[in-house]
């Protein structure tokens, strides 16, 4: 009862907090005028590597020495790093495409993530996907393409912004199961040796293209003008790093994908009431396609057995391989 207790409480942090910190974001930047995208997205990696890293010096939770031992090595260079870099560049293009789009329609385009994920493991010879996860993959293709191929207004920077960011939060599933599953670090653990290269890269990209413009303008002031908006979303961003990784733990790396659903879903209608904006009817038509295709797409992963059903049926044959489990 208590196990229960425990995931369920999980699971309603981690449905609550990401919406909070998109709209925190996008209240920063729009009201606020502190349109400075990677800056925001590198407090909750800076509160995430402080409290992490700090938490392991001081003696406060155990971490075994294969980790510390690892900073610095060639496995660290070649799997910290990338993982670091892209997750210093999802943070970044995902936030800043909040400047160009409405929230809802990136949660719809947010559907068409298990299409990236799939093409990024299948590159990493990570997963070979059977028919049922094709043919779901098909139809998620096919609402984006519906609800994105109608408008002629299209904001193409913003589009182009959030493929970035879900092409490179793609690989860093990828490579950070794959950290996982050999390393079999903990949350603390991992997060001891992903966040500090990350913070490194949203520091030095931030003093590149924001920092100068920030102080020309005066605005590297504004956090001290509203201490408590910036320092709810440096917590925030440290809540959600470490809630992901306890929501795998707790439930399944299945559960993850529903809830993110679910969350999106939740934050369209919040863009509609909170921000009034307008969603088209291809646009809603396309997005209700690409749900029924994410739900295939989860439904064959989890359930290997309805591929070979699937497959006797439509092919009339038996499979000739079992696949692989999902590997994100």
């Amino acid at each position: 009862m208590v196990a229960r207790a425990q995931r369920l409480a999980v699971c309603l942090f981690y449905l609550v907090s990401g919406p909070s910190l998109i709209m925190l974001n996008k209240h920063i930047m729009q009201k606020l005028d502190f349109r400075y995208p990677i800056t925001l997205s590198a407090l909750g990696m800076i509160a995430a590597s402080v409290v992490s890293v700090g938490a392991a010096k001081s003696g406060a939770v155990e971490v075994k020495k294969e980790c510390l031992d690892m900073v610095g090595t060639r496995d660290w260079f070649q799997t910290c790093i990338p993982v670091g870099l892209c997750k210093a560049a999802t943070l970044t293009l995902g936030t800043a495409s909040y400047l160009y789009l409405n929230m809802g329609f990136i949660q719809m385009l947010k559907s068409f993530s298990p299409v990236v994920v799939m093409a990024t493991a299948v590159l990493f010879k990570l997963d070979y996907p059977r028919s049922g996860v094709c043919i779901s993959v098909f139809v998620i293709c096919v609402g984006t393409a519906i609800t994105t191929g109608f408008d002629p207004s299209m904001n193409w920077q913003g589009l182009l912004l959030h493929i970035g960011a879900a092409t490179t939060e793609a690989v860093n599933l990828v490579l950070t199961q794959f950290l996982l599953q050999n390393r079999k670090f903990s949350v603390v653990e991992a997060q001891c040796v992903l966040a500090p290269p990350g913070v490194l890269f949203l520091m030095l990209s931030a003093w590149f293209w924001e920092w100068p413009r920030m102080y020309e303008k005066s605005h590297h002031l504004l956090p001290l003008h509203h201490p408590f908006l910036f320092f709810t979303a440096s917590f925030l961003g440290l809540l959600i790093n470490y809630l992901t990784f306890y929501v795998i733990q707790a439930t399944s790396s299945l559960t993850l994908k529903i809830l993110g659903m679910f969350r999106n879903i939740a934050l369209i209608f919040i863009g509609m009431v909170t921000y009034q904006e307008l969603i088209p009817g291809y646009e809603a038509v396309g997005f209700c396609i690409t749900v029924l295709g994410f739900g295939g797409y989860n439904y064959y992963k989890a359930n290997p057995q309805a591929n070979l059903a699937l497959e006797r049926r439509v092919f009339g044959r038996h499979s000739c391989s079992e696949g692989k489990d999902d590997p994100v």
